[in-house]
């Protein structure tokens, strides 16, 4: 903790100090684990500590240190969030990403220190393959919305307004996406094949087109809202 606080005092303009988690395993580790920890909030987020360069890279918030000055300035937005993670019956992602987005929109920046460890208890039932499979397809889900405000984003660094995605494109896109392997999805039918990164990607893509087909039309009533608000006060 003392260390977290001497980041975040030196580092006048950070919202946030992210640092890295070390696994404790309740049961044994299974084998895909390590090439998907991120995913579980454990390891090393980038090689440099310090400042986040690359305005597209997000780091897990677990174990962070967050400026109070900063999360009151996202508050004053109306900032009504989208993502829920772990508060639905889905195991939906992006809640750590969706606020870093809104950091930097207001100027904010996003740090990393190696040096802020801290113990992930993982459970057993989080070391499942069928958790990890709905983790996956959840963070598909949540790619939909935090799609969104990466436009946003990207439109606010080039200093212009975001052009709407299309959502008959988007959904498209989203169904070319999952068919486009069909090796993958007969092989994430088999446990052995769980650590396959085309096994991964499927799981995700699935979830992304699934989300993308429930809402349809209804997608751009969510996008013109979050351009509403957006448009009254980051674009006056």
């Amino acid at each position: 903790m003392i260390k977290a606080i001497k980041y975040i005092e030196e580092a006048e303009n950070a919202a946030i100090v992210c640092g890295r988690g070390y696994p404790v395993f309740e049961s044994e580790k299974p084998a895909w684990f390590d090439r998907y920890q991120a995913n579980f909030a454990v390891g090393q987020q980038i090689k440099t500590n310090g400042k986040a360069e690359n305005l597209n890279s997000f780091f897990y918030n677990a174990g962070s240190i967050m400026r109070k000055a900063a999360f009151e300035d996202v508050l004053k937005t109306g900032f009504q969030p989208l993502m829920k993670s772990r508060a639905t019956n889905q195991l939906l992602a992006g809640d750590d990403t969706e606020m870093q987005i809104m950091f930097r929109l207001l100027g904010w920046e996003i740090h990393y220190q190696d040096e802020l460890c801290f113990d992930h208890f993982m459970p057993r039932q989080r070391l499942s393959r069928e958790y990890f499979r709905n983790m996956r397809m959840g963070m598909g889900t949540s790619s939909v919305y935090l799609g969104i405000y990466r436009n946003i984003l990207k439109a606010k660094i080039n200093g212009q307004k975001p052009i709407p995605i299309d959502w008959k494109k988007a959904l498209q896109n989203a169904f070319r996406q999952t068919i486009h392997d069909p090796l993958a999805i007969f092989a994430s039918l088999l446990p052995n094949f769980t650590s396959n990164h085309r096994i991964a990607s499927y799981w995700s893509s699935l979830g992304e087109y699934r989300e993308r087909r429930k809402l349809g039309k209804e997608f751009e009533t969510v996008q013109n809202g979050i351009y509403a608000w957006m448009d009254r006060w980051l674009w006056q």
